[in-house]
């Protein structure tokens, strides 16, 4: 069952890496059980009608940031439309039907088939373990000798490695596996190449490695998307929505939100940023990647000034990121009269947790409400209910034509 999920706006800096700390130190990917959703019992630290601040500046946004109004913001509705047969078509796969084919078919994109594949280094001077090549091969025979079932793939799904391409590798460049079983037919074999991703992480001796599979295709079935039903829709969102037409239109809404910010961002120009903000940021960066990649290793003075000259860059770019960021988010804010009351903040915050608590806790190790108050911090959730609410009025304030 596909539901409409929300996900958490980390614009921050040191969240991103504190996710990947967490994830291997916090996290629990092997608990087995049920698990229950705790909710908060702790004292609130404000009134009810307290103003939640998302960031306190303690300077003039419009002196670093020209943000356009919004009166200016044309979103195209022929890109609304493209959105939304993309989403209407994914819904449709969902229900998608697989119907038995002819003798001499022509596997189109969207097809299901199934095979049998071997994998193998394309250079034989390479050498892979034998475990690695078992774990890229699905030919195998059951107690009495039988050839046991292929795999099912549909083609454009993007289950399989994708299409590589690098400027500085360009011999290595190769369709993806999906693409070169476009035009196959039952009972063809064919030997396609790829390349695996460099950072591939489900095998280091496979980063960057050119691949070839010889592959067996033993049936296509071609695929059949029904129409859009409000049956179907009720249970693809998991009776968010009732019918098409509602679905729809918060499918309009949702992407008109978003492709109007990503021009207010686009049209957004800046004229420097608050060194004592950009220092911060550029510190917190380089510490969170110290504490993630090092650990409780003790570093001297000089080993810890040779990272900071390495990620200096990167962290500067980074923090430049995030406080422009930050500056449209205030700005808009600002122009919209946004607000979030700690009221508002607890209920955000408690309702966030109980539908994605499994989330929480599977991935990032909390069970509290206060644990994905202290992981993440104040100030990051507020942003993120605050961004949420300006979605849902930003339709409201430009121009679709």
């Amino acid at each position: 069952m596909k539901k409409l999920l929300s996900i958490l706006l980390l614009i921050g800096l040191s969240a991103s890496l504190a996710a990947c700390s967490a994830a291997e130190s916090g996290g629990n990917s092997n608990t087995k059980g049920t698990t229950t959703a705790a909710t908060s019992t702790s004292t609130p630290k404000y009134d009810d009608d307290h103003l939640m601040a998302s960031q306190d500046y303690g300077f003039d946004l419009s002196k670093y940031a020209t943000v356009p109004l919004l009166d200016q913001i044309k979103v195209s509705s022929e890109k609304l439309n493209e959105n939304w047969l993309s989403e209407e078509k994914m819904a449709k796969e969902y229900f998608a039907e697989y119907k038995d084919t002819e003798e001499g078919y022509v596997a189109a994109d969207g097809d299901r088939v199934n095979i049998h594949y071997k994998g193998y280094a394309a250079d034989p001077s390479l050498e892979i373990t034998e475990e690695t090549i078992a774990n890229m091969t699905n030919i195998s025979y059951d107690d009495e000798g039988k050839l046991e079932a292929g795999f099912d793939l549909v083609l454009g799904s993007g289950s399989f490695i994708g299409a590589y391409e690098s400027e500085t590798n360009p011999e290595k460049n190769n369709p993806g596996f999906e693409e070169q079983l476009v035009g196959v037919k039952a009972g063809e074999s064919r030997t396609i190449t790829v390349t695996f991703p460099d950072d591939y992480g489900n095998s280091e001796e496979l980063q960057g490695v050119v691949i070839k599979f010889d592959v067996t295709v033993n049936s296509v079935q071609q695929t059949v998307l029904p129409d859009l039903t409000d049956e179907m829709v009720k249970e693809y969102t998991s009776e968010q929505f009732t019918d098409v037409a509602s679905f729809k239109a918060y499918i309009l809404r949702y992407y008109t939100a978003q492709l109007a910010y990503d021009a207010i961002v686009e049209g957004s120009t800046f004229s420097g940023y608050p060194e004592e903000l950009l220092d911060k940021y550029i510190t917190e960066y380089v510490y969170d990647y110290i504490d993630y990649t090092y650990g409780d290793e003790e570093l001297s003075d000089e080993e810890v000034k040779v990272i900071f000259d390495e990620k200096y860059k990167e962290a500067k770019e980074n923090a430049e990121n995030t406080i422009e960021n930050r500056m449209i988010l205030e700005t808009l804010f600002a122009r919209l009269n946004i607000t979030l009351t700690y009221a508002e903040y607890k209920e955000e915050l408690q309702a966030e947790f109980d539908a994605y608590y499994f989330y929480y806790y599977y991935y990032y190790g909390l069970s509290t409400v206060e644990d994905v108050e202290e992981y993440f911090g104040e100030e990051q959730l507020v942003l993120q209910f605050k961004y949420g609410k300006m979605q849902e009025i930003l339709p409201d304030h430009v121009t679709v034509e």
